[in-house]
């Protein structure tokens, strides 16, 4: 076992391998502002939003209503950047930082479910083998529910009671998370809240940290609606001026989800022709080992069981959710609609390295 000093070293050098492998991705963009053209990717509807919901933060303004057509939680991630006088894509320090922290707390989930060691592996793996780094190199929304996600994962997998200070991270990340993509915070949410429950009273303290972080934040979000929209439930997906939003309950159909199943993670098809992108297990192929890594930490009655149980099933929930969205077939590869399974890559990713290593464990030594 790592001494303590040591862990942090590999901690700190994983960390720094995700800013500097991000920073490379995003200087080598061609959609990078400048290389091809001025504007760059924000040229794209959504990437361009995000700037202008930013700059008027950093002016220290609500957004116009007719430029309020985005969360606030990730144009917010750029206002530093933007005060400081940052030259260049005001959301790349903020996106490199991530990917760095997100390599780093995956490590750690992979710590506590089987081993260090397996953890920094399968941080290395989702940094290289999977669509993560490309969809965190570019300014992206998602990127905030990934390490909400993983704050609920890592407060579920607690090794004692959390402290408030671990409820009150636990509650910013829900709530950030949710001024972000609102049905995101539901994963933090029902996970971070199942590690709470399994510490039952000694978590108290936690548990009431989170839940006031969380309904300030939310409670901020709402009167951000009201001020700019006219009323708190009001989204920004539902003030665009249109009969139907693909954002309102109405686009959902589950009877798309097998189509977008499979054109999203095997064909890389939109209604039987190529997209030009490849699928996601093209791209992420060792996630089909996670399933099975879930059910060998239950079947072999991991101490941490419980709150994986309910991380699986908020995994395929929303793995169904996503797919059962207007823009998750095939349709949307071509405009990164990946990202929304983001998300849940760390779960995925340290639970296919758990498959791996019992495989491993079962091959012959070839020692006589």
């Amino acid at each position: 076992m790592l001494g303590a000093r040591r862990r942090l070293l590999l901690l700190a050098g994983l960390f720094a391998v995700g800013v500097i492998l991000c920073s490379h991705a995003v200087f080598l963009s061609t959609l990078r502002p400048g290389v091809t053209s001025p504007h760059g990717w924000y040229g794209g509807v959504d990437q361009h939003k995000y700037l202008v919901e930013a700059e008027d933060l950093a002016r220290g303004d609500l957004p116009r209503r007719a430029e309020y057509l985005y969360g606030l939680g990730y144009p917010a991630a750029a206002v530093p950047a933007l005060k400081l006088g940052f030259v260049g894509d005001p959301f790349t320090p903020f996106d490199v930082l991530a990917f760095g922290a997100m390599l780093t707390m995956t490590a750690v989930l992979g710590e506590r479910l089987h081993s260090l060691r397996l953890g920094v592996l399968a941080a290395l793996a989702l940094a290289v083998a999977t669509p993560a780094l490309s969809a965190m190199a570019m300014p992206w929304n998602t990127t905030v529910s990934v390490l909400a996600g993983l704050a609920g994962l890592l407060v579920a997998t607690a090794p004692r009671p959390p402290s408030w200070r671990q409820g009150l991270v636990l509650g910013l990340a829900v709530g950030v998370c949710f001024a972000a993509r609102y049905v995101d915070a539901l994963f933090p949410l029902a996970v971070g809240g199942a590690g709470l429950l399994r510490w039952g009273r000694r978590a108290r303290p936690a548990a009431v940290a989170a839940g006031a972080a969380t309904l300030v934040l939310v409670g901020a979000v709402l009167w951000t609606h009201a001020a700019v929209l006219g009323s708190p439930l009001t989204t920004p997906y539902a003030s665009r001026g249109r009969a139907h939003s693909e954002q309102s309950l109405s686009g959902y159909r589950l009877a798309d989800v097998p189509r977008h199943g499979l054109e999203v993670f095997v064909t890389g098809n939109d209604d039987g022709k190529r997209t030009g992108t490849d699928p996601l297990l093209a791209r992420f192929p060792w996630a089909v080992l996670a399933p099975a890594g879930a059910v060998l930490l239950l079947r072999r009655r991991h101490p941490l069981r419980g709150p994986l149980l309910v991380a699986a099933a908020m995994s395929i929930a929303f793995t169904v959710l996503y797919l059962a969205f207007p823009a998750g077939g095939g349709h949307d590869l071509v405009y990164g609609n990946q990202r929304y399974f983001l998300m849940q890559f760390p779960l995925w990713a340290v639970l296919a390295g758990i498959s791996v290593a019992a495989l491993l464990d079962r091959a012959p030594s070839g020692r006589e």
